[in-house]
């Protein structure tokens, strides 16, 4: 009890980095893979073990990871069984440092028995703490814990690399928004072009002068055709306009005549109607006979 509150008191200024994940439920004597995902400020070098909160060491053996540059799995064997619930931990530090001094620590977790089944709820995330030091890398190889009761060597060292990473998912998210953006800007494009056109063409049209009405020609009156006539044509119009100009003076002739036999006939009627209401002529005088006969032609 006494170690457990000593590591957490050390944990208290240290801040979250390392991020380490059980990827199945942990059995006993069986080979149990291990995450660590990496962060900027992770060292390069440090120790991975499994201990009870008793301070007893819960795996076979400590794991000495070098070359931390980039996520991996690990694999890791527990000889310890739980008997009463969640009594294991997993601790990383420096491989110059002692085990209480550690920069990383999971959360309590189980082991089971291979012979037991497992639920899903035994499966435990692992949050550790990491120190706000700048990263070295140590010359000195990793060495095993002197706290503990028995002493092992170190009987694997792991070198993270990329390829034990199991590959992220990929997202084509920023694909498919990039292209839709570049139709819409290529859309906006060929609409300014094609409002810049209009435009030049509605200005050019605005600036050209109107025509005024005196500078319109004015159309005539009284339209005419010019047509040429051959010396025939006019011979033959010329026929036509002496035919009918006699024939017109000879109707005009006649009307005269008629007229004159009008007039002579209203004459003698006039007379005729003049001498049946005159005075016997013993009455009349020869001036008065005269002057009426005069006034009647």
């Amino acid at each position: 009890m006494f170690f457990l509150l000593y590591t957490l008191i050390t944990l208290i200024p240290l801040v979250l980095s390392l991020n380490i994940t059980l990827e199945s439920a942990p059995e006993a004597f069986q080979s149990t893979p291990v995450s660590l995902r990496q962060d900027d400020d992770d060292p390069f070098d440090f120790v991975l073990g499994a201990f009870t909160v008793d301070g007893n060491v819960a795996a076979s053996a400590n794991l000495g990871v070098a070359n931390f540059t980039a996520d991996s799995i690990v694999n890791m064997t527990f000889n310890h069984t739980s008997s009463s619930g969640k009594d294991c931990i997993l601790l990383a530090w420096l491989p110059q440092a002692q085990s209480p001094n550690s920069f990383a620590e999971s959360e309590p977790f189980s082991v089971t028995s291979g012979t037991t089944t497992t639920t899903p709820s035994d499966i435990i995330p692992i949050r550790s703490p990491f120190p706000s030091t700048s990263r070295t890398s140590s010359p000195s190889s990793p060495t095993g814990l002197t706290s503990s009761p028995t002493t092992s060597s170190f009987t694997s060292s792991v070198s993270a690399t990329a390829s034990n990473i199991p590959p992220k998912p990929t997202s084509h998210t920023g694909v498919i928004v990039g292209g839709v953006l570049g139709l819409l800007a290529l859309g906006c494009m060929v609409s300014a072009s094609i409002y810049v056109l209009r435009w030049r063409r509605r200005s050019r049209a605005g600036s050209l002068p109107l025509p005024h009405p005196q500078d319109s020609p004015v159309p005539p009156l009284t339209p005419f055709i010019l047509k040429y006539s051959s010396p025939r044509e006019t011979g033959a119009q010329e026929h036509v306009s002496a035919v009918s100009r006699d024939h017109l003076e000879a109707e005009i002739a006649g009307v005269r005549e008629e007229i004159r036999a009008l007039r002579l006939d209203n004459q003698i009627r006039r007379v005729e109607a003049g001498y049946e209401s005159l005075p016997p002529p013993s009455y009349r005088s020869a001036s008065s006979s005269s002057r009426s006969i005069s006034f009647d032609t």
